[in-house]
């Protein structure tokens, strides 16, 4: 009879584990999604501060047809005369 009861409490105990493991695997999938989203979040707002700062920098240093690029002093340019 005794032996019949400690299988029941041990049964019983066991059933108690697996729901644990069940509502522990719960938390698990609960952080990894919040975990997902704290990333989505982050990566929206690195790319709305670099859309942000490339047309700052696009209006900073806006070239037209009418400028002429410079790189470097004019005494480094190559003429016809120089190939």
């Amino acid at each position: 009879m005794r032996k019949i009861n400690t299988k029941k409490l041990e049964l019983k105990r066991l059933d108690k584990g697996g729901e644990e493991l069940l509502e522990a695997e719960k938390e698990v999938e609960k952080t990894k999604q919040a975990l997902k989203d704290k990333e989505a979040e982050i990566d929206t707002k690195i790319a709305q501060k670099l859309t942000e700062l490339r047309k700052k920098l696009k209006d900073k240093f806006k070239v037209d047809n009418t400028t002429v690029p410079n790189f470097g002093s004019g005494a480094n340019r190559l003429t016809r005369q120089d190939h």
